[in-house]
């Protein structure tokens, strides 16, 4: 379990009276170890893998079961059952924050792209509409990819926030990814233009609540992240805000783009049978 792997980037010093164990470390460094965590330590890295070979192991099974035919029940009942380990994981997740002895307005509301893709991901799997899939390939693929490289987490295994973000996170990522590589979803224009005005409503929602609250929902508010991001480099509020509007809507025109000869190419194959 992860909660037995050692953070050594985070281990403090230990004095002379500190037990040391075989390996040559305290049992207060190990107890820092699993309540702490920080980007590029050696539980990120181990905690990254993890996540890289499950949505691997379950794309790899996805394709496996898609090609003894396209309606096989197997592959099916896994979506299925995934729409509803996301939708339980977000569920989890808001009544975690929600508690009286947790809850802050400025933090625990439902209100992160992270929360409300999570919600997106599990309608996606569970109705198979088309709205959600698109949604969940830009916002999965271009912005939730960020929470992997540079973490906004304080705590290590030792805490329940630790799996939650882990989790909410592997659940719109590898959701993206799934339904990319196992249910071949390939974004249109009308699937691009829909993300950008559905981003650009829940951007300026945030904008207001963050100006009520003090917060910083959506990270567009008039404060940073605790933890190190790319925010850090995009200058004072409000300018990165417009900043980060053309990155995000950059991003999603390129996995947009991306896809323009594959679908091209399968246009000409089509008119040549």
């Amino acid at each position: 379990m992860l909660c037995s792997m050692i953070d050594a980037s985070n281990l403090p010093a230990t004095g002379e009276s500190g037990a040391l164990n075989d390996a040559g470390i305290s049992p207060e460094s190990l107890a820092h170890a699993a309540h702490s965590f920080h980007s590029f330590s050696i539980t990120h890295g181990v905690t990254f893998l993890v996540c890289a070979i499950l949505v691997i192991a379950s794309c790899t099974l996805g394709r496996l079961w898609r090609r003894a035919g396209t309606m096989d029940t197997r592959e099916g009942r896994l979506s299925t059952a995934w729409g509803g380990f996301v939708l339980g994981v977000n569920l989890w997740s808001w009544v975690y924050w929600m508690l009286p002895n947790r809850f802050d307005a400025r933090e625990s509301l439902p209100l992160q792209l992270c929360d409300i893709g999570c919600v997106i991901a599990g309608v996606a799997y569970l109705t198979k509409w088309r709205w959600p899939k698109a949604i969940i390939y830009f916002w999965g693929m271009g912005l939730s990819t960020q929470a992997f490289i540079t973490p906004t987490l304080k705590f290590g295994p030792g805490h329940m926030e630790f799996w939650l973000f882990w989790l909410v996170h592997l659940s719109i990522v590898g959701s993206a990814i799934y339904q990319l590589v196992v249910h071949r979803y390939r974004p249109t224009t009308r699937d691009l233009v829909l993300t950008i005005v559905v981003s650009m409503v829940w951007v300026g929602a945030m904008l207001g609540i963050n100006a009520i609250l003090g917060s910083n929902y959506g990270y567009v508010g008039n404060t940073t992240p605790e933890r190190p991001t790319i925010i850090d480099s995009l200058g004072p509020w409000p300018g990165r805000v417009f900043i980060l509007i053309v990155i995000a809507n950059t991003i999603f025109l390129a996995l947009w783009a991306i896809w323009r000869p594959w679908k091209k190419h399968r246009t000409l194959a089509t008119s040549d049978t």
